[in-house]
């Protein structure tokens, strides 16, 4: 389930003290660093899917991020707080200096310094997500490479649109930008 994969991923990177919990609604999965809690949506917290694997795996990688003080996590929890006021007023803060452009222009002003600060933090979040789907790309992996082989008989498995088995060896090929690893079933590794 997406609990046993969110507590696999904690427990191989060596974080005990997060806990992993359910969260009503869908879509609602996250990881909160105040309390030290992986937030799983109902859908994914008792579903046994590659799905449910992946976005509990992901949420998991940012408690990684977290327990290695990964620097632009650590700069987008800083910018929250600003960010949110930011958010709040925004809007209204454009409005107002679109209208009152002639008597208040820096009303305007202070609008888009706002909405910089908001185009900024998703700048910043952005490499933030990318690096915890990373983090759970591996886990996810070994999940499917364990998942395939106890189910035996596979001929040909498709992982991000290249042919993942190869048939001659019974290997499972995982081809990314940066390197080639190839897992075999006898728990070899060979790196290419």
């Amino acid at each position: 389930t997406g609990r046993d994969v969110a507590l696999q991923m904690l427990h191989d990177n060596g974080i005990y003290d997060v806990q992993v919990t359910h969260t009503p609604g869908q879509l609602t999965d996250h990881y909160n660093p105040a309390n030290k809690t992986v937030n799983l949506s109902e859908g994914v917290y008792e579903s046994n899917s590659i799905m449910a694997a992946a976005v509990a795996a992901h949420e998991c990688g940012h408690a990684v991020q977290h327990a290695r003080a990964y620097a632009p996590l650590t700069m987008r929890s800083k910018l929250v707080p600003v960010v949110s006021f930011a958010s709040q007023w925004m809007t209204w803060l454009l409005l107002g200096g679109i209208l009152l452009l002639n008597t208040f222009p820096q009303l305007l002003l202070a609008g888009i310094i706002l909405f910089a600060m908001t185009t900024l933090f998703s700048f910043i979040t952005l490499p933030v997500e990318i690096d915890a789907s990373k983090r759970a790309d591996l886990m996810v992996m070994r999940i499917t490479v364990i998942t395939f082989f106890v189910l035996g008989g596979i001929s040909k498995l498709v992982f991000n649109n290249q042919s993942c088995i190869d048939e001659k060896d019974n290997s499972i090929v995982k081809s990314r930008a940066a390197y080639t690893e190839i897992f075999l079933v006898s728990h070899q590794r060979i790196k290419c």
